[in-house]
């Protein structure tokens, strides 16, 4: 008779904790479609500045450049997040919130300006070597954005596997802190690829390269 009562007293423990251990509420939701592009741009190409002019506007970029600028690209980036939040309301003073949908749009704002002195004849070889030069810049712009966004796609999946869903004491005060989870989820991915952009920038504006692309053109 102890056996069976004693067996019977676990069979009740048991129950009970399955019920005290019951699923969150908050639980169950699908995974969200995830979509990272990036907005179409042109390189717009300006000969209205000087040599001296450009001099000018690249010595906050290097402000101790020894050398005349006779190119210069500005590059600027775009981030927007988008999403769509389903919420579910789990308690009197208790909602849940979770993406169903992660937009992010991620790239060159348009347009790429590329700054070329008006003082170099088009087709000359001091025209030909700056421009490329410039274009070597908006390359590795590029190289930047296409890392960030893999980055962005890696991130945003680590960030739903181990952050959402999002609770509130509203419907709006969940659905906000999705929001603000995913772009700073968002902001914090694109950062190691623009200081990464950064380095490899200035890798190509040393003394050495521009004393290389003066040579590189008979006077």
């Amino acid at each position: 008779m102890k056996r069976i009562a004693s067996a019977a007293a676990l069979v009740v423990a048991w129950l009970s904790s399955t019920v005290t251990y019951a699923a969150d509420p908050c639980s169950g939701f699908d995974w969200p479609s995830v979509t990272v592009t990036s907005a179409p741009y042109r390189i717009s190409v300006d000969h209205s500045r000087s040599m001296a002019q450009l001099t000018e506007i690249g010595k906050p970029i290097s402000p101790r450049a020894a050398y005349v600028t006779l190119g210069l690209t500005a590059v600027e980036y775009s981030l927007a997040v988008r999403s769509g939040i389903q919420m579910r309301r789990v308690g009197p003073d208790r909602w849940c919130a979770y993406p169903v949908t992660v937009e992010v749009e991620y790239g060159l704002e348009d347009p790429v300006k590329v700054y070329i002195a008006r003082e170099l004849k088009r087709g000359s070889c001091r025209y030909r070597t700056t421009m490329d030069h410039e274009m070597d810049h908006v390359r590795i712009h590029l190289a930047g954005v296409e890392r960030a966004q893999r980055d962005i796609r890696n991130v945003m999946a680590n960030v739903i596997a181990n952050k959402m869903p999002v609770s509130g004491r509203t419907g709006d005060e969940a659905a906000k802190a999705v929001r603000d989870v995913l772009v700073a989820a968002a902001r914090k991915a694109v950062r190691p690829s623009s200081d990464e952009a950064k380095r490899r920038n200035a890798a190509i504006d040393t003394p050495a390269s521009y004393e290389a692309l003066r040579r590189s053109c008979p006077k």
